[in-house]
């Protein structure tokens, strides 16, 4: 279900915004409507830095279907092109699973929104340092002026069509601009930012005692950046992947943090990654639930991999859990049939097998998952 918005509410909105913020902190930004498409715009060295703040408030105010050729730039002002542009749709999320959040928090990201006019043909690392570095500084400007601006917004005579606004300003937070910086430079770059505690447990997987001590720090920071939802078989937890040069959830690959959750949480006897294994299972569940026999078949690597994971961690989880049953019992057939390319030998020591599983693939996998950057 999808709720319009009208234009011009959106553009009052973006430019209410832009006055308070220009007038209360000297940003400087310059942006007016024009029905004229002539303007050809001028890129200078200075516009990608305003075309960040710009992008902020695409951001904040979710302009989704604002087109390249809709957006121009002249004498340090942007102009959007007014007379193509109808409605904005603004998405409402049908059921609050992991994976149905993922692609609400995709489509409004700014990974999502365009800013740079149709002219620009390319750019480059300056380029793309400066339109982070004013997304950067526009996004701590509003968290530093939160209470003022949600003040000013709660005082407007529109004060209501304004509630999902200041719902979104109170939640902007340094983690989610960590995250929206990595957006962008994949937008941009393609380049997913490096995660050194992930380089640190890849480093030390020849000493044991460090490898747990590191792999311990990595989970951390999973579940600090995982996606929490509720889907058929409760609380599910997922993440932000990027694939195939796009951001998506990552669906079938969560197999492969719930292995490492559930190794940790054995050796450590940690029963707080033991729960993040179970609840990283239940997407898995559902997705398999969910596919039906053709797409088994399209999917057939992913569906199978997935099984024979499930399968072992089925044999070394200690959580009672039904559900995981339910499905192996479902699958037994088509497991048993399967040519495994990987054959797993399940009489051998599951622990050592979890461990060589972890080292040789998930740590590789993981490079895919999109966590805030960390220094160490």
């Amino acid at each position: 279900m999808k709720r319009q918005i009208s234009n011009n509410l959106l553009l009052d909105t973006l430019f209410l915004l832009r006055d308070f913020i220009n007038n209360n902190c000297k940003l400087n930004l310059k942006v007016s409507v024009s029905n004229t498409k002539e303007i050809v715009s001028k890129v200078d060295n200075n516009m990608f830095f305003k075309a960040g703040q710009l992008l902020m408030f695409f951001f904040i105010t979710n302009v989704n279907n604002l087109r390249r050729e809709n957006i121009k730039y002249d004498k340090e002002t942007f102009y959007i092109i007014n007379s193509p542009v109808n409605k904005i749709d603004e998405n409402y999320i049908k059921s609050p699973t992991s994976e149905n959040i993922i692609v609400d928090m995709i489509y409004k990201s700014t990974y999502n929104k365009e800013v740079l006019p149709i002219e620009v043909e390319s750019i480059s690392r300056e380029n793309l340092h400066e339109l982070k570095r004013g997304f950067e500084l526009t996004y701590k400007t509003m968290i530093n002026e939160k209470i003022n601006l949600i003040n000013f917004l709660q005082k407007c005579e529109l004060k209501n069509s304004y509630l999902n606004l200041i719902k979104d300003i109170k939640l902007l937070n340094p983690h989610e601009l960590n995250v929206q910086l990595q957006f962008i430079e994949l937008r941009y770059s393609k380049n997913l930012i490096k995660n050194e505690l992930l380089e640190k447990v890849i480093s030390c997987k020849d000493n044991y005692d460090e490898f747990i001590s590191a792999s311990s720090e990595l989970l951390d920071l999973f579940i600090k950046n995982a996606i929490i939802g509720f889907g058929e078989n409760g609380l599910e937890l997922m993440w932000i992947g990027y694939i195939d040069e796009s951001l998506e959830a990552i669906k079938y690959r969560n197999i492969y943090i719930a292995i490492f959750f559930e190794y940790i949480g054995e050796v450590t006897s940690n029963k707080y990654y033991l729960q993040a294994t179970k609840h990283s299972v239940n997407p898995l569940l559902t997705y398999i639930n969910n596919l039906n026999d053709d797409e088994k078949l399209v999917y057939n690597e992913e569906y199978y991999e997935m099984l024979k994971l499930l399968y072992l961690l089925n044999d070394s989880i200690e959580l009672n859990y039904i559900e995981l049953d339910k499905v192996i019992q479902k699958n037994t057939k088509t497991f048993s049939s399967m040519a495994l390319r990987e054959k797993i030998r399940y009489s051998s020591n599951t622990d050592k097998i979890i461990l060589e599983f972890i080292q040789n693939k998930s740590l590789d996998v993981l490079h895919s998952v999109i966590l805030e950057s960390v220094l160490i």
